[in-house]
Order: structure tokens, then sequence, then C-alpha cells
């Protein structure tokens, strides 16, 4: 009678980790760019995305009241993360966090 090394536990595991990697790694992309303008009471921003997966001029949606910015960042970088993982060319994605870049913090 041969023995099992391995259960069955394995297998599940790793096939586990595989259906949720959605879950494991999130369904958001983080991104970086320059901001080219802003209207914090229309709650949009223009972004010259310089990240690989999503480059070029985008507008992009945020919250005001959430996103903890005080005034005009217009020319600043910064680094943020969109509620989508991937970026098509004619969307308007939500940004769900920014930060300026450490460069930028004057």
């Amino acid at each position: 009678m041969k023995k099992k090394v391995f259960g069955t536990a394995p297998l599940v595991i790793v096939i586990t980790l595989i259906l949720n990697t959605g879950y494991l790694f999130g369904d958001n992309l983080s991104l970086w760019g320059v901001v080219e303008s802003m209207d914090l009471k229309a709650g949009s921003i223009v972004i010259d995305v310089k990240s690989g997966s999503c480059p070029g001029v985008r507008t992009f949606k945020f919250d005001p009241g959430e996103s903890g910015l005080k005034g005009d960042i217009t020319g600043k970088r910064v680094r943020f993360i969109i509620d989508s993982p991937i970026c098509k060319e004619d969307e308007t994605y939500t940004i769900s966090n920014i930060m300026l870049s450490i460069y930028d913090r004057r």
C-alpha cells in the first residue's frame, strides 16, 4: 500500500490563491504623474500620467472632502490610486487616494 505524502490540502490552497488574486492584491491601480489642472469644487483633476500602465493626459474624479487637498496643486507630482485594476483610454476613473510626491511637499 502506498503512503500519501501530500493530501489534497496543498492543491486546494493553491487553487484558492489563484482564484482570489483580485481580492488579495486589490482591484485598484497605483499611478503617478504631474497635475495639469484641477477644480476642487467640481472634484475633477487633470493629470499627465507618467506610469506605463496608463500614460497620457487624463481627467479623473475625486471627492474634495475626502482628498485632504487644501489648495491648488497644479504643477506638482502626485501618486494616486484609481478605483480600477486597468486604465482604458476613454474612461473617467475616481481617485481613491492622492499623495504629493516627497519632492513637492512644500
